[in-house]
């Protein structure tokens, strides 16, 4: 396995640096996505975070980023760094999809979030869209979480909180939104993210509303910023009267192709293949801390 095989690592994987003394492989790919260090953990969880970092990139021949600062990060670190954003699926039929159950009883405009319900989200903005226009109904669909400010989110009477819906249930759910929302806070966790749900939400021609997060350069002119909880309400009923006018707005077809996963992965592809070809195949192991 020494010779030909590539290790294809999404750090942090706490033991790949134990994997890689052992096994030794001859080229690793470190797919970062996030920087978890950013992520709500305490000072001894950064701190074993920091060393599988440090341990891993030791290793790593080729290292991936989906947004601007991790790639910068990535090249102070000595990497030899492709940044590429995350892509979206293509979803053919979508107008003629059924509106799923749980949503065809709920009184329109339905206004929704898909993803990760935790530290990233803004609740009181939230829960200001819901108290601003009580006639809309408001679904998130993920995993519930355990802070605090959800529990009053989710009793109000006009949200609907799904809970965690696999992913070829989740786009069709999401495709009967009236509009998306991106209610994240501006934090040193998304400021290293690229938020996939966006591409989600476009491909299947859903009009969206965010609030002004980094590292959203493909849709810049393809969404609505909301500047403040006001704003944001705003910009919200001006995407559903959009929808209720227009109907489903699916992005331009030529324009929308350079950034479907097909054509992100063959510039991966091609970028890890040059380096692979004119690598060596020397073991690296990774050194202990």
């Amino acid at each position: 396995m020494q010779d030909n095989a590539l290790a294809w690592v999404c750090p942090v994987v706490p033991q790949f640096p134990e994997v890689q003394e052992h096994i030794g492989f001859s080229f690793v790919v470190s797919d970062v996505i996030d920087d978890q260090r950013e992520w709500p953990v305490s000072p001894e969880q950064r701190q074993a975070l920091q060393e599988n970092y440090d341990r891993t990139f030791a290793a790593t021949d080729v290292a991936l980023a989906n947004c601007q600062p991790v790639a910068d990060w990535l090249r102070r670190e000595g990497l030899a760094t492709r940044m590429v954003p995350n892509g979206a699926d293509s979803f053919p039929g979508v107008r003629e999809w059924e509106v799923p159950d749980a949503l065809a009883r709920l009184p329109r405009p339905i206004i929704g979030y898909c993803g990760n319900l935790g530290d990233r989200i803004d609740w009181d903005l939230i829960a200001a869209v819901a108290d601003a226009q009580p006639d809309w109904s408001i679904v998130l669909i993920g995993a519930a979480p355990k802070m605090a400010e959800a529990g009053p989110v989710f009793a109000r009477k006009n949200v609907t909180a799904l809970g965690v819906v696999p992913y070829e249930q989740a786009v069709r759910h999401i495709a009967a939104f009236d509009a998306a929302m991106i209610p994240h806070r501006d934090s040193g966790l998304t400021q290293r993210m690229n938020p996939l749900k966006l591409y989600v939400y476009r491909a299947l021609g859903v009009p969206v509303v965010t609030t002004p997060i980094a590292n959203i350069d493909d849709f810049s002119n393809d969404v609505l910023i909301g500047r403040d909880p006001v704003d944001f309400i705003a910009k919200l009923d001006t995407a559903r009267l959009r929808r209720a006018a227009h109907g489903r707005d699916l992005p331009d077809p030529t324009a929308f192709e350079s950034l479907l996963w097909p054509q992100r992965m063959r510039d991966i592809m091609a970028h890890v293949g040059a380096v692979f070809a004119s690598s060596r195949t020397e073991t690296k192991v990774t050194p202990a801390m």
